[in-house]
């Protein structure tokens, strides 16, 4: 994700407890020397932020690879509704949320 050759891991703690109890999270670590290149915090409560991870890719042509991180069990949409997230490899932004519109559908979940 970074540029330097090395292949970039992304990892899933879901019950992280930052912004609530299991809000969730995702980092990723470089490939060379296991840094955190950035982290990214669920903000709901139960929300599950990094239940999934994935590379996506080049989602938006910039020549970064970017990731997607899904959140199973949040609520944007009624319970359980959940979402996800492509974020961008070079900087950490959010490219695109993507959210379910039914309630128990668990979009985002593997």
């Amino acid at each position: 994700m970074n540029g330097d050759e090395y292949g970039d891991v992304i990892i899933g703690p879901f019950g992280t407890d930052t912004y609530g109890p299991d809000s969730g999270s995702a980092r990723i670590h470089s490939g060379l020397d296991n840094s955190v290149l950035f982290s990214f915090f669920g903000i709901t409560a139960g929300g599950e932020l990094g239940h999934s991870v994935s590379g996506a890719g080049d989602a938006n042509g910039d020549g970064f690879d970017d990731v997607i991180v899904g959140a199973d069990t949040d609520n944007n949409l009624g319970t359980d509704s959940c979402g996800a997230s492509v974020i961008s490899g070079a900087d950490g932004e959010v490219l695109y949320s993507l959210v379910e519109g039914n309630p128990f559908d668990h979009f985002g979940k593997p």
